[in-house]
């Protein structure tokens, strides 16, 4: 994959990650305790699978584009 793909691939994944970390905030005052421990480990999952499925192989050809907080 070229460098600039593999650029905005990683952005767009962490900005989506900051975005859904930012709603799991937002939603936890509005939901109950079992609804909101479902949506915590439903959104863990995706944030799991876009590190482990997306950009750890984009790190692997491109350890550049590793952010510091994902070191």
């Amino acid at each position: 994959m070229g460098r600039e793909v593999a650029a905005l691939i990683v952005e767009t994944m962490l900005r989506q990650g900051r975005e859904l970390d930012d709603l799991l905030i937002r939603a936890q005052p509005a939901v109950d305790e079992t609804e909101f421990r479902e949506l915590k480990l439903a959104i863990g999952k995706v944030l799991g699978s876009m590190l482990l499925d997306v950009m750890n192989p984009i790190f692997e050809e491109h350890p550049d584009l590793r952010p510091a907080e994902l070191a």
